[in-house]
């Protein structure tokens, strides 16, 4: 995993994974990430995590100049990562029942590039009819790894989740919010 950088940059308008040589599908990386449910396998230090580090920071944006593909995935990562602050917000004493809602998410269909509904459709292209199927699983992996790790976060002090954590559930990145 070299050139995968080890830290977040301390910019939160650009991304540290920017500069790393990965495949391309619809104008976004397609960037090794550490698998916390099977194998706990891949970099130290992912997108995901990158996306958590200024999570906070991020949501306050109104505009947010997406110059490389990874720029475009901490949006979308950004994003989803609201919509589950959201629903944690409102469930926010009960830690198993916000993860069984998180998992069935990506049980369900989702939007990705090219396709109605999808959040950032203004920041990608639609993907090519042979990387569909690729693009789908990679987003899958992004949502379950994001939803994982936001929810260990947010109750990493005890039974309760973090209020520090909960007060941002009402504010819209980018004055939008993701639907499915």
């Amino acid at each position: 995993m070299s050139g995968y950088p080890t830290e977040a940059n301390p910019n939160s308008k650009i991304s540290a994974f920017g500069t790393v040589n990965a495949q391309m599908i619809s104008g976004l990386p397609i960037l090794q990430l550490r698998d916390t449910v099977k194998t706990n396998n891949g970099p130290q230090f992912d997108i995901v995590d990158e996306a958590i580090y200024h999570f906070r920071t991020n949501i306050f944006m109104r505009d947010f100049p997406a110059k490389t593909g990874a720029d475009r995935l901490i949006i979308y990562l950004t994003f989803y990562g609201m919509k589950c602050l959201k629903f944690i917000a409102k469930n926010k004493t009960n830690k198993q029942k916000c993860q069984l809602e998180l998992d069935g998410w990506n049980l369900k269909p989702f939007p990705i590039p090219g396709e109605g509904g999808f959040i950032i459709d203004s920041y990608v292209t639609a993907p090519a009819d042979n990387q569909k199927t690729q693009l789908r699983e990679y987003f899958k992996k992004l949502r379950i790894e994001m939803g994982n790790r936001l929810l260990a976060r947010i109750f990493s002090l005890g039974p309760e989740a973090d209020k520090w954590w909960v007060c941002f559930a009402n504010k819209k990145f980018l004055d939008k919010e993701m639907a499915n």
